[in-house]
């Protein structure tokens, strides 16, 4: 792997997952923009690895939930509720404004920051490690895998309205994909994938629709 793609890769992959945790825009752009960078980490990958054939599946899956992902940030509430685990921590809020400031939204944002940080650092030392015991063959596409896996399943943690959790669990899905062309280059189970972020996808907008009320 040339240190062009290298550094193409590290840069998505950490791209991808600080915009689904720092959120440095509330916007729905973030959240679309995280979804088509660990999509093109994934499809990277197994081009990578030579699966032609595995990478198409995954780009039309990723082209797909990126359409699908446009829909839920049309349809998403502009100020949903506070809800989630970290509630109870108050860094669950509403969602502020673009400029927004205040010691509030500060704490969020050194809090998500900062266990992006953590992230990316395990993801290192243990794609290092796996890499030094013959586990895997390329230390920068397991460290994206562990990157977007662990990252996705935080960002989907940590907020539940469908504009961010819906990319977030896109999210862990390529790292899954990637972990997938590490270890067992499979057609069957890469096309399981993309029907899971299709699913995924489609979840996303169901829950963004605003509920009709039944005559």
């Amino acid at each position: 792997m040339s240190l062009t793609l290298q550094l193409l890769t590290l840069a998505a992959a950490a791209t991808a997952v600080f915009l689904l945790l720092g959120r440095p825009w509330t916007n729905g752009l973030a959240s679309l923009i995280a979804l088509v960078a660990s999509g093109l980490t994934s499809i990277g990958a197994a081009l990578r690895v030579g699966e032609m054939q595995i990478a198409l599946a995954w780009l039309s899956a990723v082209a797909v939930a990126a359409l699908l992902q446009v829909t839920v940030d049309a349809s998403s509430p502009a100020t949903p509720g506070p809800a989630g685990p970290f509630r109870l921590l108050n860094l669950r809020r509403a969602a502020p404004p673009d400029n927004a400031t205040g010691p509030g939204h500060a704490r969020e944002w050194i809090f998500r920051s900062v266990v992006f940080v953590i992230l990316v650092g395990a993801a290192a030392i243990l794609a290092s490690r796996a890499f030094a015991a013959g586990t895997i063959a390329d230390p920068v596409l397991g460290w994206a895998a562990l990157t977007m896996g662990a990252g996705g399943i935080a960002a989907a943690v940590m907020g539940d309205e469908p504009g961010l959790r819906t990319p977030a669990l896109l999210t862990t899905l390529n790292g899954l994909a990637v972990a997938l062309v590490l270890v067992d280059r499979d057609w069957g189970r890469a096309l399981a994938i993309g029907v899971l972020m299709l699913i995924v996808a489609l979840n996303g907008v169901a829950q963004a629709s605003p509920e009709r009320p039944t005559p």
